[in-house]
């Protein structure tokens, strides 16, 4: 309101002062919202950056590989992450983590406005510290008013975005499916 008494007293219109105090209140409002959509938005477009990155695929032997349930009940309790060859084989964490580094949901900061967060999906070899591949997502909060989860709404955007054949979004798929997509059986 001071502003508005500074635009009165140096005779400045009320109409043009209306529209000072509306467009610094959207800024100060919504300004973070629609530079972190932009921002986003060209992360998104960027293909080097998202998405599964698959740079070696290995052949596991049979000793690191289990049968997997064909029982629903106990097939719940597997992690999903560790089944290959169309969910046919179960991957021994144990065998596997003597061997292989896995990281999932490695999350960092990537631009502070919005913000904007990184997610890395990380396999790596111990022997020799090459990576095998990697499944990055970001996710966008919207600003600092989303960030208040007024009405508990706020999901924020993410992306790369998948669907399935109903046209349904999948979440993260390619961060679930990265081990599958690395390692096979040995023939």
């Amino acid at each position: 309101m001071l502003f508005m008494r500074k635009a009165m007293s140096k005779k400045v219109s009320l109409g043009r002062a209306f529209v000072y105090f509306i467009s610094f209140s959207f800024l100060a409002l919504f300004g973070d919202f629609v530079l972190s959509n932009l921002v986003f938005n060209y992360y998104c477009s960027d293909k080097e950056l998202v998405g599964q990155h698959i740079y070696e695929r290995v052949a596991l032997p049979d000793e690191i590989l289990l049968p997997s349930s064909k029982n629903n009940k106990e097939r719940s309790k597997v992690d999903v992450t560790l089944l290959i060859d169309n969910k046919n084989e179960l991957i021994d964490i144990k065998k596997f983590g003597e061997l292989y580094e896995y990281q999932s949901y490695k999350r960092s900061p990537l631009f502070p406005v919005g913000p904007i967060y990184k997610f890395e999906a990380i396999v790596t070899r111990k022997a020799d510290g090459k990576l095998l591949g990697k499944a990055v997502s970001l996710t966008n909060q919207n600003g600092w008013i989303s960030e208040l989860d007024l009405f508990w709404l706020n999901t924020g955007n993410s992306c790369p975005k998948y669907k399935d054949k109903w046209g349904d979004n999948i979440i993260n798929s390619h961060h679930s499916t990265l081990i599958d997509n690395i390692f096979y059986r040995k023939q």
